[in-house]
């Protein structure tokens, strides 16, 4: 009659989407899946998660090792919508939606506030934080390397500075305008996925809610799929 612990977090987070999404839509008990084995230590395990600085740690992490499709990932990116990083947490501050109010709502304006504004780079104590900001010099909205290499090529952002834009003459002070990748680039997978999303119904939020669910699925059960368990739509043992 217990959950274990690696199940328990993936239902928490489940009930979470589900609370934060449009009307409760994104409902995910039917793709649930239980039976995970905890252990009472996982060293190394937050190493596995990809980093902040770029396309390449997100496809070591979740193409190459974990299988996922470039889709997945950027479905999965998604959920930055959701929150804010704290810079004494991760070296990174602000919310990545448009306001603290918009960042309680699990939807898909992460990808409209990836594309419709302006990002400079932003140069932080840590080198390796660094990351990009908008808006009036307040710092208080940010999106990672790894978000805005779903759309434009930010590799060399550090040595040549450039803004991320998808409009003429938006950069401030002159800076250059990051470059788009080569058409043939492994990456532009993720920049067509990457409008797929933004492209999503502004009230029902599909293909996201559908691309985020598959992909949240795959990267819960990663490694366990044969040993997980649907849930029952009953507890009556009658």
């Amino acid at each position: 009659n217990n959950i274990g612990r690696a199940d328990f977090w993936v239902a928490a987070g489940n009930a979470v989407i589900r609370q934060t999404s449009i009307n409760n839509a994104l409902d995910m008990r039917s793709s649930f899946r239980w039976g995970r084995q905890d252990r009472f230590l996982c060293p190394g395990s937050g190493d596995r998660l990809p980093g902040s600085t770029g396309c390449a740690a997100t496809e070591a992490a979740m193409i190459e090792r974990m299988g996922l499709t470039w889709r997945d990932a950027v479905a999965l990116m998604g959920a930055h919508t959701l929150g804010r990083g704290e810079t004494r947490f991760s070296g990174h501050h602000g919310t990545w939606s448009d306001s603290d109010e918009a960042a309680l709502v699990f939807d898909k304006r992460y990808y409209d506030a990836a594309h419709d504004n302006s990002w400079r780079p932003r140069f932080n104590p840590d080198q390796t934080t660094n990351d990009f900001t908008t808006g009036n010099g307040r710092n208080n909205r940010m999106m990672l390397k790894t978000d805005l290499c779903l759309t434009m090529d930010v590799r060399n952002v550090d040595t040549d500075p450039c803004c991320v834009t998808h409009f003429e003459k938006r950069c401030r002070r002159q800076m250059r305008r990051c470059p788009m990748y080569p058409d043939l680039h492994p990456w532009m997978e993720a920049v067509e996925a990457f409008e797929e999303m933004r492209s999503s119904d502004l009230v029902t939020n599909e293909p996201f809610y559908s691309a985020f669910e598959d992909a949240w699925s795959k990267a819960t059960s990663f490694g366990r799929m044969d040993d997980l368990r649907s849930l029952r739509e009953s507890c009556d043992t009658k």
